[in-house]
């Protein structure tokens, strides 16, 4: 497998704009080539013969934005993941979740609810595809999706969105 531990596409001449807000470690806007580094990167790990690509996000946006083409080795972690956006991306964009997830105003199951790390991957090998669509993945994965209900506390995010922005 080929990790990727830490990657930045920024662009150091652009500023962020409400259209693109910044994102938890961001200095700069991305440069919108993540689909582009993902393509080489799996070609890459085609032509060294990897049985796939493993990142391991340390935001919520980080894991949403992989979320296209990679998947939580673990069944609890993607279950959370898609209850998350289920809950939450319908009514707040993803800086918006992503920053009141590290500032600790969301909540899981009404207790306050701490980000986790942990890996995700890109199968190319077919037996690692049939692990994330063995029935066992699926049933742990969906039943961690449905018992796993997310909010944000808006009136704590507002106050400490605003302590950190006037930081800056």
């Amino acid at each position: 497998m080929l990790v990727i531990e830490w990657l930045y596409s920024q662009n150091p001449k652009e500023t962020f704009s409400p259209e693109r807000p910044r994102l938890p470690e961001q200095k700069y806007p991305g440069l919108k080539t993540g689909k582009l580094i993902l393509d080489l990167l799996l070609i890459t790990c085609e032509r060294l013969g990897l049985n796939g690509l493993i990142n391991i996000p340390s935001h919520f946006h980080n894991a949403q934005i992989y979320s296209v083409r990679f998947s939580y080795i673990s069944p609890e972690c993607e279950g959370k993941r898609k209850a998350i956006e289920r809950d939450l991306l319908e009514k707040y964009s993803l800086a918006t979740v992503s920053w009141a997830i590290m500032l600790g105003c969301v909540y899981e199951n009404n207790e306050p609810f701490n980000w986790f790390i942990s890996e995700q991957a890109t199968p190319l090998d077919k037996n690692l595809k049939k692990y994330f669509e063995e029935q066992k993945y699926k049933n742990i994965l969906e039943e961690t999706f449905h018992k796993n209900k997310y909010f944000l506390n808006e009136e704590l995010f507002k106050e400490k969105k605003l302590f950190i922005d006037n930081l800056k």
